[in-house]
């Protein structure tokens, strides 16, 4: 069998290469291949079959994947240490009101959901300049250009002389690292359910005749989901493609290892 993993930009981060070099070497007989790509690409890449399974940032699209939740990570503002907020021992969303804002531009999913917050706040973000990562939002921070939004591990893992990550108080300021795998009929419990076509759907019983086929790049979720810019909207939508979560794998603290990925690639190869 193979492993053909689409991964998102910072993902290795968290995970670390030896995560994957420990899969290999459990399995030296699976040929596995990853690439890296924003995560909104990465998404679309596994809608359009060009890898079998994907680490992405949530939120995820609908019915369209199975998700195996592996990590909620806090987010924080990143800020110099002269700023006025760097003495705070948190912050909360209406904070960014008026303040110069660099982003990770819209092929990032925190563009639209730090956009999202604020708007249901009552205002609009002033973002100053989009990045094509989180390099760039340190560097800017760095020079005192203006603050940024970041990820507890990725702040761990930069140059941070001179800047404070101060935590937000919402405790749904979070950066959710997930599993994704095509929809698979047979791997639903066995309870009454809404398919991709929106009809009730019990997983305990046979597919449809002929077999089950993925749903289409096209088909109501991917187009929702692709054509509105902004998805944080569609809570329904959303709220479905959370469903699956990790069970008896995560524990408080430890990194996954290659257990998580065995887990999420067994029925692939």
């Amino acid at each position: 069998g193979s492993v053909d993993l689409l991964m998102a930009y910072d993902v290795i981060r968290y995970l670390t290469p030896e995560c994957i070099m420990d899969f290999q070497r459990m399995y030296p007989n699976i040929s596995f291949s990853f690439q890296e790509y924003p995560d909104r690409i990465v998404e679309r890449m596994l809608i359009e079959k060009k890898g079998n399974v994907a680490l992405a940032i949530g939120p995820f699209v609908g019915d369209c994947f199975d998700v195996l939740s592996l990590k909620k990570c806090s987010l924080g503002l990143l800020v110099y240490e002269e700023h006025p907020l760097a003495k705070r021992k948190q912050v909360c969303v209406e904070d960014l009101m008026d303040e110069k804002l660099y982003l990770e531009n819209s092929s990032f999913k925190l563009n639209e959901f730090i956009q999202s917050k604020c708007w249901n706040k009552g205002f609009e973000p002033n973002i100053v300049f989009e990045t094509n990562g989180f390099d760039m939002c340190y560097k800017m921070c760095r020079m005192k250009k203006g603050i940024s939004v970041t990820v507890d591990f990725i702040h761990d893992d930069m140059k941070t002389d001179g800047l404070v990550m101060v935590p937000f108080e919402e405790k749904d300021m979070v950066w959710e690292i997930g599993l994704l795998t095509w929809w698979c009929w047979m791997n639903r419990p066995a309870s009454k359910t809404a398919g991709p076509s929106g009809h009730e759907r019990s997983s305990n019983s046979a597919p449809p005749a002929g077999g089950y086929s993925p749903p289409s790049p096209r088909q109501h979720c991917v187009s929702s989901y692709y054509d509105d810019p902004f998805p944080d909207r569609n809570v329904e939508l959303i709220s479905r493609g959370r469903s699956a979560v990790l069970q008896g794998l995560r524990k408080r603290g430890r990194k996954p290892g290659a257990g998580y990925l065995v887990a999420g690639f067994r029925h692939i190869v």
